[in-house]
């Protein structure tokens, strides 16, 4: 008994010293304590608050290699890696923590800060928690720049533009059948995100839809006629005919109410009645914003100044925009009426003026954007939005404005002396600024503006090597010339230039739209040995080159496009010709003509057959003949054709549709000839489209044993 229990023990003890997990005897296992090493990388140190922010986090453990980390931080919202933040108030900041776990549990962390500045950027609603259906709102923003032209947000489920009124400003108009009810309406500009929740309510009925759409455009058609008497004078030819053009639009969409469906009706309708009825927002408008004193003048003007500018700035963002004609209609008769009330205030604004703002400071002055002096109806206001790039002919003059502005002494009142530059920037958007309403709102702006002098401008550097740059001008238009040097690449070319006025220096990107000539490619099918003529697709051209000559023919091509082709002898196949189109301002792709010359044996042919006698038993037996006829070859298949030669049938074959050798066929036999009969073997060939050829031997037996025998050659063209 205690032999067995020691031998169980040494059995116990041996399997002891062989486990632990390695299959070498005597081998001791090390246990991974290494945490993963983990980074973590913001894509901005510093950021503003309300800006969203990318966190990179990343961990590599020594054994299990790469590890997915977690990501945490202090404050904001993480989506992804994505982290929102909020505005703040002061400058605080935000530290993120990554964390990583490998399989053996060993937990690895890294943190990074990021700091959040104090927010300068807001975004501020001018119409209100509550909006019926058809009606526009807006948001004024400060410090933050409106770079693109619209923007795309939701509003509960629904899509919705809101489009840039004024450099100051975003307008959107609500949807005509967006439910009622509370919605979130989100959106985004640059790198921040914005949320709002609105009310939107039923839409007013309009019980007489058809009057209210003409009293509101004859109401804008009114304000039309009262700025040309009242202003015209002071109007350039191009401004007057941008009201004009109004008016005109105006005019056809009463001429065909009657003509319009309920639906468009009804629209229209209830778009004019919310956004310019009894009870709008814009009923508001015509209280006065004088006072005796600044603070209530700044009030007044407070409660006010949202609906000109939504009225004013959506009105005229919908005209400039894709929407449905009915839209465009409605958002004109807004503007135009808005446009009319807001010069209607121009001596009051002037009294709050006089209140409350200071002189412009004259040190503080910087370079703005390049303006294009466009005189075309609504290119005054395209070209205030103007794009980060701008576009020249090849070798054209455009001619400009160079704007310069000064800002306000700081220390003006912020609330009005803001709100007076959203009044200005609208009013900067407009075709016509009565001059008493722009001295009112010069005195009062944050910012003023000047046409800088061509004489005070000069052309800096241009980027590309290629591109050379002249400019000339008089009074405050700046003229700019650019052309390609050499062969452009293409039809757009980019490049960047510098502007300088005095000290400053402002950089601009622009584009060079080369008047290339075109060239397209094109196939072409003619008979062998005829010569053709075909008309291909060539633009612009002063002079064709010939890159690549076909091979098995000789053709030219004129400026116009036309080709003529004709080629060597009875060649035919593919051919191919390469060739492109050359102007002032360069040459096109290289454009290729693909040829085939086909074979074309069908057809009326005429056959010459002369028939000489070599003998014959008695003079006259057989007389020599020669006669034309005409011979109708017909085609069965790519190397089969069908005749009748001289009664007799014929079946013309080929080994393949491409053999060079042409058509053949042969025929032999005897057959009654009068009294007797005669003898022939026949061989007739169509090598190509124009030519035949063949003969045959014959022998002719009449009776009492008369004989002859003689010869056939057989000619033809088609």
């Amino acid at each position: 008994m205690v032999r067995k229990i020691t031998l169980l023990a040494g059995v116990s003890m041996l399997a002891a010293s062989c486990s632990g997990g390695s299959d070498a005897p005597g081998m001791v296992s090390t246990a991974d304590t290494t945490p993963p090493a983990v980074t973590v990388t913001p894509s901005s140190a510093s950021i503003e608050g309300g800006e969203t922010v990318a966190i990179t986090a990343t961990a590599t453990d020594t054994v299990d290699g790469s590890v997915t980390p977690t990501l945490s931080c202090t404050a904001g919202t993480l989506t992804g890696n994505l982290l929102v933040t909020t505005a703040v108030a002061a400058d605080t900041t935000i530290t993120c923590t990554g964390t990583a776990t490998d399989k053996a549990g060993n937990k690895g962390t890294a943190t990074t800060t990021i700091t959040v500045k104090a927010t300068v950027a807001s975004v501020t609603s001018l119409s209100g928690s509550t909006l019926a259906q058809g009606q526009l709102g807006a948001f004024t923003v400060t410090n933050l720049p409106l770079a693109a032209t619209s923007y795309t947000g939701k509003l509960g489920t629904r899509d919705i533009t809101l489009r840039r009124g004024s450099a100051s400003a975003l307008t959107f108009l609500v949807p005509a059948d967006m439910p009622a009810g509370t919605h979130l309406l989100d959106f985004q500009v640059g790198a921040r995100r914005y949320s709002y929740s609105v009310n939107i309510a039923a839409a007013p009925a309009v019980a007489d839809p058809k009057a209210v759409v003409v009293a509101r455009l004859n109401e804008a058609i009114a304000v039309v006629d009262s700025l040309i008497s009242r202003e015209g004078a002071a109007m350039s030819a191009g401004q007057r005919n941008i009201f004009a053009g109004y008016r005109t639009d105006l005019s056809n969409t009463v001429a065909r109410v009657d003509t319009m469906s309920a639906a468009e009706l009804g629209q229209l309708a209830a778009m004019l009645q919310v956004n310019l009825g009894t009870g709008s927002p814009s009923a508001a408008i015509q209280a006065q914003f004088n006072g005796p004193a600044c603070t209530q003048a700044v009030t007044r003007y407070l409660l006010n100044k949202g609906a000109v500018i939504v009225l004013g700035g959506a009105g005229l963002a919908l005209i400039l925009s894709p929407e449905p004609t009915i839209t465009k209609i409605g958002g004109l008769a807004i503007y135009l009426v808005a446009l009319n009330r807001f010069a209607a205030l121009r001596d009051s604004v002037g009294n709050v003026v006089t209140e409350c703002l200071r002189d412009p400071d004259p040190q503080d002055s910087t370079l703005q954007q390049l303006l294009d002096n466009a005189a075309a109806r609504n290119s005054f206001v395209e070209a205030l939005a103007v794009a980060p790039v701008y576009g020249f002919n090849n070798k054209k003059s455009k001619s400009f404005n160079l704007i310069e502005k000064r800002r306000m002494d700081p220390s003006t009142t912020a609330s009005f002396g803001g709100g007076m530059k959203e009044l200005a920037d609208l009013a900067a958007s407009l075709p016509f600024v009565p001059d008493a309403l722009a001295r009112a709102l010069q005195t009062g702006v944050t910012e003023t503006t000047r046409k800088v002098p061509s004489s005070e401008v000069s052309l800096g550097a241009v980027s590309n090597g290629n591109v050379v740059g002249v400019k000339s001008g008089s009074g405050d238009t700046i003229t700019l010339t650019f052309s390609y040097v050499g062969d452009p690449p293409s039809d757009n070319v980019p490049f960047n230039f510098t502007l300088t006025a005095g000290t400053m220096s402002i950089p601009l990107s622009g584009q060079l739209v080369v008047a290339l000539p075109g060239a397209e490619d094109a196939a072409v099918t003619l008979i062998q040995g005829k010569a053709i003529t075909s008309q291909l697709q060539v633009r612009g051209a002063d002079s064709i080159e010939i890159v690549k000559a076909p091979t098995k023919g000789a053709a030219t091509i004129s400026p116009s496009g036309l080709l003529s082709y004709t080629p060597n002898g009875q060649a035919f196949g593919k051919d191919e010709i390469q060739y492109r189109a050359r102007n002032a301002d360069g040459v096109s792709r290289t454009a290729t003509v693909l040829l085939t010359i086909n074979r074309q044996f069908e057809g009326t042919w005429s056959v010459r057959i002369v028939s000489e006698t070599l003998s014959q038993s008695q003079a006259g037996l057989c007389p020599n003949e020669d006669k034309t006829v005409s011979v109708l070859v017909s085609k069965v298949s790519d190397t089969q054709y069908n005749a009748t030669y001289d009664g007799v049938p014929l079946s013309f074959t080929m080994a393949s549709k491409d053999d060079p050798n042409g058509l053949r066929a042969q025929a032999s036999g005897t057959f009654d000839d009068g009294p007797g009969q005669t003898t022939e073997s026949l061989t007739v060939n169509i090598p190509n489209s124009t030519q035949l050829n063949g003969g045959s031997t014959w022998s002719y037996v009449g009776p009492g044993n008369t004989r002859c025998s003689g010869r056939t050659t057989v000619t033809g063209s088609k």
